[in-house]
């Protein structure tokens, strides 16, 4: 076999969360990944800087250190990329590029970004106009909502008992995913695409309860960030999946839940989605629908997998654990709001 059918590729997508200090005394491993290609390790440095490991099967290994990161882990969560196709190596650090085997390419010569404890959050984007219209489009389309040839008119509070039965099912199913248990990730996703996801004809009950109670369903993100360029050539995939239900370094700006459906949060070969159509990718094809095909971003983001408290998830698996635990907060507080009005 030739070297060129040996060749080695991987790639590495995490997101470290603040590190307990910074640099650590001594070479620390962070992350090792074993594939069929061999292995790869993602290692902390005493000079304030990453390293990456690369040790192919039948190959000699390669050593790539980052520029120095300054302040760095301790006040912010961070994306860290790696992208592998031996021998060149790329790592970036929340889109900066801060390592390359190519001494063509530029590169930061020190990182230094964070928040200090007594900052001010400053990224925010005033929303305010965006938001009160998201609020009264679901008052609008609440006061039209019609009932379907042949069926039953239901009583008024079957949407909230609905409410709280998803709510219910959407936490068993973070939770099973927590525990490792990823194929409850489908059941995970219908909930979502039922509770928030807007289709042709359908009204999404998240939307529609908090709309009968005139309600904003606000959460933080960053309008501005957009797809991290260029993480993962091997699958022109990029995505970002900032959101939150508490500000944080560079997720601080209020949205509805309405406006961050329809912000472009990703792409896979061109193609551009939104968080409404990323949800409804996988939903549609592995969860409320089985398909005979598969949607090329789910199949892109499956393959991306890193670690988690000894389990591996996929970028997938991160992706709706995110946005579930939002969604999660969300319908509590419209079910709460609903018990403070009926006493």
């Amino acid at each position: 076999m030739s070297n060129a059918d040996k060749k080695f590729t991987e790639t590495i997508f995490t997101v470290f969360k603040p590190l307990s200090r910074w640099p650590f005394k001594a070479e620390t491993l962070l992350i090792s990944r074993r594939s069929d290609g061999g292995v790869v390790e993602v290692l902390s440095t005493p000079q304030s800087k990453f390293a990456v490991v690369v040790k192919p099967i039948d190959e000699l290994p390669i050593r790539l250190e980052t520029c120095s990161m300054l302040q760095v882990p301790q006040h912010s969560a961070f994306i860290f990329s790696v992208a592998i196709d031996y021998p060149d190596i790329d790592i970036r650090i929340n889109r900066h590029h801060v390592a390359s085997s190519d001494i063509t390419k530029t590169v930061k010569s020190v990182l230094e970004w964070g928040m200090p404890k007594d900052a001010v959050l400053g990224l925010g984007v005033d929303l305010s106009k965006q938001n009160e219209e998201c609020r009264k489009n679901r008052k609008r389309e609440f006061a039209k909502l019609i009932l379907r040839k042949g069926r039953l008119i239901a009583p008024q509070e079957k949407a909230y008992g609905d409410l709280k039965a998803a709510c219910l099912q959407l936490s068993d199913s973070i939770e099973l995913l927590h525990q490792g248990k990823i194929y409850h990730d489908t059941a995970l996703v219908t909930r979502l695409r039922a509770l928030i996801c807007r289709t042709k004809g359908q009204h999404p009950l998240l939307q529609r309860t908090a709309g009968e109670l005139n309600l904003a369903l606000i959460i933080y993100g960053n309008p501005a960030s957009g797809p991290i360029p260029e993480i993962v050539s091997t699958a022109s995939l990029q995505i970002d999946n900032h959101i939150a239900m508490k500000p944080v370094f560079s997720v601080d700006t209020e949205m509805d839940i309405d406006y961050w459906l329809q912000l472009k949060s990703a792409h896979v070969n061109g193609k551009p989605y939104t968080n409404n159509e990323i949800i409804l990718a996988f939903a549609n094809t592995e969860g409320a629908h089985y398909d005979k095909g598969i949607e090329p971003l789910v199949a892109a983001l499956k393959k991306i997998r890193f670690g988690v408290n000894n389990k591996e998830f996929t970028l997938l698996n991160h992706y709706l654990l995110k946005v579930s635990g939002c969604v999660l907060e969300l319908g509590r507080y419209v079910l709460n709001e609903l018990h403070s009005i009926s006493n």
